[in-house]
């Protein structure tokens, strides 16, 4: 799982790839917990998958310069990483 570019300037691309179909979720948060974005996904297919974010929240306000927490979550696995947002 990766995002670029990071240091991210306004819009991010997550990347990640599935061994297997699966459902899938995308989460963002910021450093005090509170979730800024999401990404539902019932069915994937297995390979390599992208999302693009823009910056903007799930209200559709842009978020600040700070540093966000980007997880992702398929079956019982869970991956996180960081993405320093300087807009």
């Amino acid at each position: 799982m990766s995002a670029w570019p990071n240091p991210s300037t306004g819009q991010t691309q997550i990347a990640f790839t599935l061994p297997e179909a699966s459902p899938a979720t995308v989460e963002i948060y910021d450093v005090i917990g509170r979730r800024v974005q999401r990404w539902d996904y019932q069915s994937l297919s297995a390979g390599e998958h992208h999302i693009v974010w823009n910056g903007a929240s799930a209200d559709g306000r842009f978020i600040p310069p700070s540093v966000l927490f980007y997880r992702l979550r398929v079956g019982n696995e869970t991956l996180r990483q960081r993405i320093i947002h300087v807009q």
